[in-house]
């Protein structure tokens, strides 16, 4: 595969980030570039409750950032799951997200970095 080939790879992923709230908010700000989010869920650590989430992008590009609401639920103190589908592209600016490189050291020049 040549480098040139690899910037047009699709990569898609799920994660799971265990959170804690200790008051009461209306939403979760989170950082994203480059990225698409497929399917949002929280659900509470056990697993028995669960709300549908909905990302908000930031006004401007800049930012960089999204705020996710649930079901226009305010989220309690507890502990909670949050489940996140997501995909994009293997980019080229290599300060952000997944990018591709060429490593001189590789024999195929078709690696990749997270800096994140």
């Amino acid at each position: 595969m040549s480098v040139s080939s690899f910037h047009s790879k699709k990569f898609t992923g799920r994660v799971e980030i265990q959170i804690v709230a200790k008051e009461t908010v209306s939403c979760i700000y989170i950082n994203y570039s480059d990225i698409t989010f497929d399917n949002i869920v929280l659900s509470t650590i056990d697993n028995k409750q669960k709300w549908n989430g909905k990302m908000i992008p930031a006004d401007n590009y800049i930012e960089e950032t999204a705020m996710l609401t649930f079901d226009n639920k305010e989220i309690l103190p507890g502990e909670y799951i949050l489940s996140i589908d997501y995909q994009g592209c293997i980019g080229v600016r290599p300060t952000q997200g997944f990018y591709s490189c060429i490593d001189p050291n590789y024999k195929s020049n078709s690696t990749f970095n997270l800096n994140r």
